[in-house]
């Protein structure tokens, strides 16, 4: 009897990793494709917001492929240009996609109440954000925060947080290409 419920068990746990892997909707086979939906740019600081089609579930791989891709897309000139430049990553759904527009109405519609499309909307689409920005001219730093879980109770929605510390930005590059094998 012990090892008959074991086994139930065992299966009905293995049944419900496979349902949760594939409710996700990520296909390994097909690539993550990045679409910038937003550049706000202020004094010294630089804002981006992308969709991301086709994500991975599992958040050390959303992390690596995130990462590749902000090295591949912020180059060096860049980095040392802003004292800050930050970049929120949203997975793609219905609402949000890659021809999301702040201020435009939704197609199809949203919500009959208030059908103008709003960041405010989207917060539980959040994947992840990284934030690149110069304490001094010795303190770079590069935080990353990695969306998969939400706390009603502290409204903390960055559970899973790594900031890294880097001599300058040409080291902080050289570590990060050295590490995804770039170049």
């Amino acid at each position: 009897m012990k090892k008959r419920t074991i086994l139930i068990l065992t299966i009905l746990a293995a049944g419900l990793l496979m349902w949760k892997w594939l409710a996700c909707g990520y296909n390994p086979d097909k690539p993550t494709e990045f679409y910038p939906i937003l550049t706000r740019l202020n004094d010294g600081m630089k804002h981006e917001a992308f969709v991301v089609s086709n994500a991975p579930c599992d958040t050390c791989e959303l992390r690596k492929v995130v990462e590749k891709y902000d090295i591949e897309t912020l180059p060096l000139d860049t980095l040392e240009k802003y004292e800050s430049i930050s970049r929120t990553y949203y997975k793609e759904t219905k609402y949000m996609t890659k021809n999301f527009k702040e201020g435009e109405e939704y197609d199809p519609v949203f919500s009959t109440w208030d059908n103008i499309q709003d960041f405010r909307n989207h917060i539980d689409d959040i994947l992840m954000e990284t934030h690149h920005y110069s304490v001094d001219t010795n303190q770079k730093y590069h935080t990353v925060w990695v969306h998969w879980d939400w706390d009603y109770k502290k409204g903390n929605k960055y559970v899973n947080r790594i900031k890294e510390l880097f001599q300058d930005w040409n080291s902080f590059v050289c570590a990060k290409k050295k590490l995804y094998g770039i170049e």
